[in-house]
């Protein structure tokens, strides 16, 4: 016996914002250049040196963006501002081939000169390079340890900040190589970056094994407030700032400089408070018009081993009490720092006090309290503002929504198939955190209590170019279902997310199955209108979640699926 159903969706997408090449419109300050004098750099030791490590990729256009607000503040004798800037060939939005600025595709180094002459909308870098280093791999760590090494011998100073920019994935790292086919695709269609190891070991280099400590390590990217970065950063700096969620393409307001630049005196709390601030601002929407979310956080790095070490002792409970079942009931109500149900990452205080809420086990409960404490006190600033689309006064909702949220999260998804595509750069350190453990008994545990199953071998992917302009501008798929059980309730949900994260839209489908059943979803088309700003092509990813819903009405997740990469193209024109 076979039931069917047939839907379709027809979708034209826009895309608003973007750690993937989308775009927003960013706060353009006047500059007042009356009294501009251009700064000839001529040695010394500084009060600060502000370094950032500018990794290639299709974000080069925001990139730009950020390195001319960095000129409207400029370098003096007291504060030196220096950048590392690989560009690249590929597209990039909003303007699809940024050919500014002479186009040129290889590594550059910059002391950051105040633009006497420019604005901030003219989108031309006006300080000369220092050093041209032809083409280099971003992804590789002696590259980083390269620049920091050099950028503190030739403009020394008593405080030192390290920012690296570019795309981010959490445990997956930072500083994405898009130079293909060189440096790109070393895990199928993944281009290299710097992976957690890799920036251990880079930072163990620069800062002489913690000896030497840096003021602040921050990621203008996505998603690196993670615990997992946490262990990697703490024994190399003091303070930490990273966003918990999707970072917009515009990233920081690198006006913020000018806070040193007045108070050369500035610690690097009140710094590092201030990028806070200013990057969050940006996102406090108006009357009219759309704004992605923001978030930032700030993390004291002298409370990190208590945090660790507090996460840790939780994690060697796995053995001996309720702690995975505990958590089969708190991973549905946890809140995900990505949009969808496949958000491979979670709020990691907010998990730990909803656990210590729902356990009935006083060990557990105990264990949970005690970190939840110490996680919370590695957090010194930590702000949100959610997207909004706003008409005439009137607002919703337009970008993941961040309330809950505490400012750190952890890996934790809802897959096993995805916990061990992410984990696999830091299993090392999953392990000694004891996470791993409790995430493999975790899954052998959705496993055994697992009632419905997608029948994988029936998964059906297809695309096309309905509109005959090389890029696909659909995609289909086709499932089925099975139960081992007879009357039992489901619940499937389809949903399409650009390749940011963000949902564009979906279908919920509930039904009842039996054992002798199967419930077949046929060719469930999607399609969408690619248009010039919306980057580049193949831009939707499809994720089909499947729940086994209780008398209750409760729904208890049973499988999750999506779109196989090879269908979607990453970067590649």
């Amino acid at each position: 016996m076979e039931k069917a159903v047939l839907m379709s969706l027809i979708l034209i997408s826009s895309m608003t914002s973007g750690c993937f090449g989308l775009f927003d419109d960013e706060l353009v300050p006047d500059v007042d250049n009356s009294e501009c004098t251009e700064f000839e750099y001529s040695g010394g030791i500084a009060s600060w040196t502000f370094m950032m490590y500018i990794s290639d990729s299709d974000l080069e256009y925001f990139s730009i963006t950020d390195i001319v607000e960095m000129e409207s503040v400029g370098s003096n004798e007291e504060v030196n501002i220096v950048v590392q800037f690989d560009r690249w060939d590929g597209h990039d939005a909003p303007d699809m081939d940024d050919e500014s600025n002479g186009d040129w595709e290889s590594a550059k180094r910059f002391y950051i000169i105040k633009d006497c002459y420019g604005s901030l909308s003219d989108h031309e870098i006006h300080s000369p390079p220092v050093d041209d280093l032809g083409e280099i791999n971003t992804g590789d760590p002696t590259e980083l340890v390269s620049f920091v090494e050099w950028a503190m011998s030739n403009y020394p100073a008593e405080n030192y900040a390290l920012d690296i920019w570019d795309h981010g994935g959490g445990v997956a790292g930072v500083a994405y190589e898009q130079s293909c086919p060189e440096y790109c695709y070393s895990f199928g269609n993944e281009p290299d970056k710097l992976t957690l190891p890799e920036i251990d070991w880079a930072l163990d280099e620069i800062t002489n094994g913690g000896q030497d400590k840096l003021d602040i390590v921050g990621f203008d990217a996505c998603l690196m407030s993670t615990i997992e970065v946490v262990e990697v950063v703490y024994p190399y700096a003091d303070i930490m700032l990273a966003s918990e969620i999707l970072e917009p393409g515009t990233g920081w307001d690198y006006t913020f400089l000018q806070m040193l630049i007045d108070d050369p005196d500035t610690t690097p709390a009140e710094l590092g408070a201030e990028i806070v601030d200013s990057f969050v601002a940006q996102g406090i929407p108006e009357n009219t018009g759309f704004t992605p979310s923001y978030a930032l956080s700030m993390l004291d790095m002298s409370n990190a081993q208590a945090a660790i070490d507090s996460f840790k002792a939780l994690n060697g409970l796995v053995d001996s009490t309720s702690i995975v079942s505990d958590l089969n009931q708190v991973r549905l109500h946890s809140i995900h720092v990505e949009p969808g149900d496949s958000s491979s990452a979670v709020d990691l205080i907010q998990l730990l006090n909803n656990l210590a809420l729902f356990t009935e086990d006083p060990e557990v409960r105990s264990a949970a309290e005690a970190a939840s404490s110490a996680v919370s006190a590695m957090i010194m600033k930590s702000e949100f503002v959610d997207g909004q689309s706003c008409i005439l006064g009137i607002c919703v909702l337009s970008d993941i929504d961040t309330t809950g949220m505490t400012g750190i999260s952890v890996l934790f998804p809802s897959s096993e198939s995805e916990w061990t595509t992410r984990s696999r750069g830091v299993t090392e350190s999953l392990e000694e955190s004891g996470w791993s453990e409790v995430m493999e008994d975790y899954y052998d545990y959705l496993e055994e209590e697992q009632v419905l199953f997608f029948l994988n071998e029936s998964l059906i992917y297809d695309t096309a170019d309905f509109d005959d302009d090389g890029s696909n501008d659909s995609i289909s798929l086709a499932l089925e279902i099975e139960s081992i059980y007879d009357g039992v309730f489901g619940n499937l949900t389809l949903d399409v997310f650009n390749n940011r994260g963000y949902w564009i839209d979906g279908v919920e489908y509930e039904f009842e199955i039996n054992s002798t059943e199967i419930v077949y979803l046929e060719l469930w088309d999607v399609t969408y209108t690619h248009t010039e700003e919306d980057g580049p092509a193949e831009l939707l990813r499809i994720e089909a979640v499947l729940s086994l819903v209780l008398e209750d009405g409760t729904q208890v997740l049973q499988e999750w699926v999506e779109t196989p990469p090879e269908y979607l193209t990453h970067y590649l024109e």
